[in-house]
Parts: structure tokens; sequence; C-alpha cells
């Protein structure tokens, strides 16, 4: 359901911040804000598993659900959220915003339904569209995982078939060759991070990049150094960086700059360089997975997509 989406627009209905006649604070707000995503969310999937129920055919009974959890959400965050003011122009704003979403969200339910379907799902699992991501050591950032993939992955799908949920493999996957790979294992679909962090699209900062380009899967580690504001917490980086910020002097190690002003970062903190960080770049969290070698610079996402899928559909045909 793309609640997230439809939780999105209703800030339209707020006032601004400044206002001394504004009946509740920020926190309150986003507080009302989450609990009505919350109910709207149970009200849509509810009606929709309810309207089935009763023989009403998925495509009808997935408008009408979607229908009453917008009006939910609308109702509520106009009267209790944000306490707006009556506007004709805003309502029509809003109602066009809504009005996309639906079509987004009931086009990819028409779509994707009968393919579950084609699969061998339940219903109730189609519609849910359960699943679950195995995520192996090999994967960057914070791995929570003992086991590699090839253990992995088959354990979770023979667990996770009986209950026809699908399985993400994820950790260590950056070719099309990775891909097929996690797909023999049983994987119905693959999760890559490291290559999607050097795109033009991402904000890691050209240093990173730099850095991951460099690199292969040997020059990664999990570590546990960076623990700043999270501490015992297992993550895979550049082995690096970790030298890098074991020899830098005590105190922040950079700065970043947000719209409210400068912050410094500490070393050993969480946070990864972004493109508007400047200091120590490379004492800093640089978050990467064993496919780190397939990164060989900065490309455009539909790029990188295109080229993945190219190698597979021409190993396909080989």
């Amino acid at each position: 359901m793309l609640d997230s989406l439809r939780g999105a627009v209703d800030p339209l209905e707020s006032r601004h911040e400044s206002d001394p006649a504004a009946p509740t604070d920020l926190k309150t707000q986003i507080i009302r804000f989450f609990l009505t995503g919350v109910l709207s969310a149970v009200v849509d999937y509810g009606l929709l598993q309810l309207l089935m129920l009763t023989g009403m055919g998925y495509g009808p009974a997935k408008a009408l659900s979607f229908v009453a959890g917008t009006l939910t959400a609308y109702a509520l965050n106009r009267r209790w959220t944000f306490q707006a003011e009556p506007s004709r122009a805003r309502f029509i704003a809003t109602m066009c915003l809504y009005a996309v979403m639906f079509g987004v969200q009931w086009g990819l339910f028409m779509l994707l339904v009968p393919w579950f379907e084609s699969m061998g799902w339940t219903m109730f699992w189609s519609t849910t569209v359960g699943y679950v991501i195995a995520q192996g050591v090999e994967a960057g950032g914070h791995v929570r995982g003992t086991l590699p993939l090839t253990e992995l992955v088959p354990a979770v799908v023979e667990v996770a078939d009986r209950a026809g949920v699908a399985v993400v493999a994820a950790g260590g996957i950056g070719t099309a060759a990775d891909v097929r790979a996690a797909l023999a294992l049983g994987a119905h679909a693959v999760r890559i991070g490291t290559r999607f962090v050097a795109t033009d699209e991402s904000d890691a900062h050209e240093r990173y990049v730099e850095r991951l380009a460099a690199a292969d899967a040997d020059d990664t580690v999990l570590t546990e150094a960076f623990e700043v504001s999270w501490p015992n917490a297992p993550h895979r980086v550049l082995a690096s960086c970790v030298a890098a910020a074991a020899d830098a002097a005590p105190g922040p190690v950079a700065y970043v700059d947000e719209a409210t002003g400068s912050t410094p970062l500490d070393r050993y903190g969480t946070r990864p360089p972004t493109r508007w960080t400047r200091g120590d770049i490379d004492a800093m969290a640089m978050y990467a997975g064993q496919g780190v070698g397939a990164v060989r610079g900065r490309v455009p996402v539909a790029a990188l997509i295109a080229e993945l899928m190219a190698e597979l559909v021409g190993g396909a045909a080989t």
C-alpha cells in the first residue's frame, strides 16, 4: 500500500509552524500524523480483505478500500492532526494528488496480483505481498546475519515456501553473475546496495565513490568500530576508513552543511560522507559489501540497471 505516499500529501492541510493560532505543536502533529497513517492502512487493507471474502473481485475491492482509507486519512488529518480551516482549493489539490496515487496503486495491484497467483501464492499472500530479506554476512552497512548467502538463502527458502512468501537475497551482490547465483539458490529476487551508492542519483561524497571504485571484496571488513549512537552493531565497511579513523585526532572528523547550519560529525560516527560533508572524509564510515569489486565509478541508475539486465538476458541466452 502506498500509505506513506498518502500521508505525504496531507501536510497540505498544515498551518505554518510560526502561526501563533496553531492549536498543536509539531511533535503532536507528527504523532497524530503517524497514528492516522496506521489507521488508514488498517481501514484500506481490512476492507479489501472483507470485500473479497464476500466474493467481490479484487479490482473493485481494491478501488473501494483505497477510497475508504484515503478519505479516512484526509478527514482525520484535516480535523485532528493539523486542525486546518476548510479550503476548497486545498481540497481540490489534495484530491488531485490522491487520484494520481490511486492510479499508481490500483494499476500495480491489478498487474501484480495475477502474477503472484500464477506463482502459486494464495489470495491472502498475493494481496499482502509478503516477502522476507535474507541478508548474508557479505552485505555492506549494518549486518545482523552471520551466515553466507550460500547457506542462508536455501534455509530461508525452505521455510518461506511453506507460507507462500517470496525471499529476497541481499549481501555481496554486484553483478549479473551474482544475481543468477542467488536465484539458483532459490531466491525470488535480489537486493543490491553498494553499486547504487556509486550512482549519479546518490548523495554519496565523491571521495567515498572513488574509494569504492578502487576496492575489492578483500578490502572490506566486518567491524563494530563506527559505534557512536549505535553501539554493538556489526557493520561492513572499507578497511581503509577504519584505519583512517584510528589515526584521526579525537573529536569531530568532519562537518556536514545543513539548512540549520554546520553539524560536527564525531570520529567513529555512523553517518557516511555525503555531498555536503567536508573534513577528513577518509575517516568516516564508508559502508561497502563484498560486491564492491563491481563498482567502476559513478554512473546513472538507469545505465546501471540496463547493464545488469543486458548481462542477465545475454547470459540466459547463452
